[in-house]
């Protein structure tokens, strides 16, 4: 795997994460914000995976 391989999974990964504790948050709070801003970040996380595929190719 190249770098920029490794650094595509790792950001995808942690953009998945985040975007899953906020859903998670804003559930126990019923927070709109919170809902938007998780899955934002999971919308994000398509960027570096797509960067992936094509690196990988």
């Amino acid at each position: 795997m190249s770098g920029l391989s490794v650094a595509a999974l790792v950001l995808t990964a942690v953009l998945v994460l985040v975007g899953l504790v906020l859903l998670g948050r804003s559930l126990r709070r019923e927070d709109a914000t919170g809902d938007l801003a998780g899955l934002m970040a999971l919308i994000a996380a398509g960027g570096p995976a797509s960067v992936y595929g094509a690196a990988s190719g």
